[in-house]
């Protein structure tokens, strides 16, 4: 059994203690600020390019819905063309409006708060 006692009182020891658990705590904080900073960045140009792709797509579906409607008109007058794409894609919207918001009626939060389980079964006691 090896035993080596320190020299310094046990305050000393115990301030040192602080000390270090001190320096690691911050060691820790910065790390964590570091990742958190990488973390953002790579997230922030994940959604700029997302951001661009949607975009980009958008224009795609426009001009898409454009050449329909001209190839509509070669058979048709330019003016029901672009009504009869733009019917078409009104009961499209609709219906996915429709969906989207009978979802949203049926989204039930899981906890309805978080502060009651901060809370003792028995409440708090003041006095």
């Amino acid at each position: 059994m090896i035993t080596t006692e320190d020299p310094r009182p046990l305050n000393a020891v115990l301030h040192s203690l602080v000390g270090n658990v001190e320096q690691l705590v911050k060691a820790e904080i910065s790390l964590a600020k570091v990742e958190v900073k990488e973390i953002a960045k790579n997230t922030e140009q994940a959604a700029v390019r997302l951001f661009v792709g949607v975009a980009l797509l958008q224009l795609a579906a426009g001009f898409l819905l454009l050449a329909i409607v001209y190839f509509l008109s070669t058979r048709m007058s330019p003016w029901a063309a672009a009504a009869i794409v733009a019917v078409v894609m009104g009961l499209i919207a609709a219906v996915f409006l429709g969906a989207g918001a009978n979802k949203i009626k049926h989204v039930k939060p899981e906890h309805e708060s978080h502060a009651g389980s901060l809370v003792p079964h028995g409440g708090l006691h003041h006095g």
